[in-house]
């Protein structure tokens, strides 16, 4: 490790979006303000402009994983953030904007008190839907209430939109079953296609079998065939993608029912993938809890609860489970998990 890099670790969150600050007013922007429980910033770039939140928490793994382009990095996400075009005014104008993407349930999550609450519904386990709105140089994250539209109509649009657009390309040659991966570059929703009932079911014949998508991170989508001997290593590379990527989103594997609609990859006991889908489902609800317990710890001290964390643990034998600690001397918010580890304080 380099002495730079030692430098920008030791730094911490608070020092770095205090650059992100100093890179926003340096672009003009007055109006900013650091919420430090959420690692966002608060600001108008127009005064004209309801308040626009910068979440950093991506960025900031980003630039660590890569010290060397930090400055590079943040000048572009400033620079992005405050060239957004206003979002559309009218529902006519955002109807044919819309496009559902899949985030994970603890994704742009904070005090309601303190911003917008972003429109969502659950869509897998641990992993929501939500709705954004697609401009040329942006992707802007619809909040409920917007426009005056029920929810139901906002989604039902933005996925009848993804359905309209253009179908994703095949890499198999000469019609032969073949494994599929798409990288999004950012504007084809490739992940968000999986919301589509039917989309997945239709990619049957490509792979030759029932279909199994894995989508590590919002950018990254793989379809293969349900083989157990394949699907073992691939589990195993996609829980190495997750882990590392700065913007993550499952580990997970998913598959059709037999209406052909979108669920989790299940492994019977006995299954030679058993311990591997299990292991996976758990590594996604230990992120996700851990991330949820992070926002809801935020007010322990005035209401006087105490949010349990999420522990992922592992065993000789390469099981997973998941374990939460419960004090008796205080009210608990503990998270959905295997083994609780009670203690009376003593």
């Amino acid at each position: 490790m380099g002495l730079f890099d030692r430098l920008f670790r030791r730094s911490g969150p608070d020092r770095f979006a205090g650059e992100v600050l100093g890179r926003l007013r340096a672009a003009g922007v007055r109006d900013a303000r650091y919420h430090r429980e959420q690692f966002a910033i608060e600001y108008r770039p127009r005064t004209d402009r309801d308040p626009t939140w910068m979440h950093l928490s991506n960025l900031y793994a980003e630039c660590r994983q890569d010290p060397g382009h930090r400055a590079s990095r943040i000048d572009q996400f400033v620079a992005t953030f405050v060239s957004l075009p206003s979002m559309p005014e009218t529902w006519d104008e955002a109807k044919p904007l819309l496009r559902p993407v899949l985030r994970g349930a603890s994704f742009g999550r904070g005090s309601a008190a303190k911003r917008r609450i972003v429109l969502r519904r659950p869509a897998l386990p641990y992993l929501d839907e939500l709705v954004v709105v697609d401009q040329p140089t942006s992707m802007s994250y619809v909040a409920e209430g917007m426009w005056g539209v029920p929810s139901e109509r906002v989604f039902a649009t933005a996925r009848a939109n993804l359905a309209a657009s253009p179908q994703l390309p095949t890499t198999g040659e000469d019609g032969a079953p073949a494994a599929l991966r798409f990288f999004d570059a950012g504007d084809s929703y490739f992940v968000s296609h999986l919301l589509i009932d039917g989309w997945l079911a239709g990619l049957a014949d490509q792979v030759g079998g029932r279909p199994v998508a894995f989508a590590p991170d919002p950018t990254s989508l793989i379809v293969v065939a349900d083989d157990p001997d394949a699907l073992g290593p691939l589990f195993e590379a996609v829980a190495g993608e997750y882990e590392d990527a700065p913007r993550a989103l499952s580990p997970m594997g998913y598959t059709i029912d037999r209406y052909g609609r979108l669920v989790p990859y299940v492994a019977p006991a006995q299954h030679p993938l058993a311990t591997t889908v299990v292991r996976a489902e758990r590594m996604l609800a230990s992120v996700e809890y851990e991330t949820q317990r992070s926002v809801l710890q935020e007010d322990d001290e005035a209401t006087g609860y105490f949010v349990a964390g999420c522990l992922l643990a592992n065993r000789a034998d390469g099981t997973a489970f998941t374990l939460a600690s419960w004090g008796t001397t205080v009210p608990t918010l503990p998270p959905l998990v295997a083994y609780v580890a009670v203690s009376d304080g003593a």
